[in-house]
């Protein structure tokens, strides 16, 4: 079985059948699966589904989707077990999106660390491929829930910077340009994405685009932050300088 939460939220059948969870079911499924293997208290369940104003029917309300949620697992319905501390889902590393992304991507960080690109590369090429869109389908969540869901995005940013550094480093330039200037427009305020575009400009030997791109980058942080760009993006700027000036 595959079940995933980076994206609209479902869970693959070993028969390939494809089942989505909606809904407040869909919230414990989530909290369920962020603690695979583990005993989570009700108590802890209800705040991640309510925060801290629960319903009435709240634990009532638990035990319906429980009891719906192995009707949906079917064959698999042990799984999910009850006991008086709570509940438990079982579920293997490889049977969960998110724990795949982490040791996809966790394999293709150690790997650019010792230098090989190519396998960095291909490990954080298959990282990402695990994201079908944004956590949990993008709905409202909790408290709790969306604390989880910002911590994925912020993981997965992360990780798309790693793999632009690998194209970089293989010399995938024109990719670079594409893919960061893309996710510009999802993410404007990311000074290592305006670093990777300027970067992989400078690369290409089109400096007059990388100074543009650094003018608008620059152009964003000063009207949105009222800051300048600094770090790697500043010294990318400096690179560009450099070579202007010396022609």
């Amino acid at each position: 079985m595959l079940f995933r939460i980076l994206g609209d939220p479902d869970f693959l059948t070993s028969s390939q059948r494809v089942v989505a969870v909606k809904g407040k079911k869909m919230e414990f499924m989530g909290m369920l699966l962020l603690r695979s293997n583990e005993t989570v208290s009700l108590d802890r369940i209800v705040e991640g589904v309510w925060g801290d104003r629960p319903p009435k029917s709240a634990v009532r309300n638990v035990r319906t989707y429980a009891w719906s949620l192995r009707n949906d697992l079917d064959r698999e319905a042990h799984r999910l077990s009850c006991s008086p501390g709570g509940y438990r889902f079982s579920c293997d590393q490889s049977e969960f999106d998110l724990a795949i992304f982490q040791t996809l991507a966790a394999d293709g960080l150690q790997a650019a660390r010792a230098g090989n690109h190519e396998a960095s590369l291909e490990n954080l090429r298959r990282a990402l491929l695990c994201w079908r869109g944004a956590p949990f389908g993008g709905v409202t969540l909790s408290q709790y829930l969306q604390a989880e869901v910002d911590w994925m995005t912020e993981r997965r940013l992360s990780v798309f910077e790693a793999l632009m550094d690998a194209l970089l480093e293989l010399g995938f330039h024109q990719e670079v340009v594409e893919r960061a200037g893309r996710e510009i427009v999802h993410s404007p305020l990311r000074e290592g994405l305006h670093e990777k575009l300027v970067r992989s400009l400078v690369m290409s030997g089109r400096p007059s685009e990388a100074l543009m791109a650094y003018r608008r980058a620059k152009g964003i942080f000063e009207a949105e932050l009222g800051v300048e760009p600094g770090g790697s993006l500043r010294r990318s700027y400096e690179e560009i300088m450099s070579m202007t000036n010396g022609t």
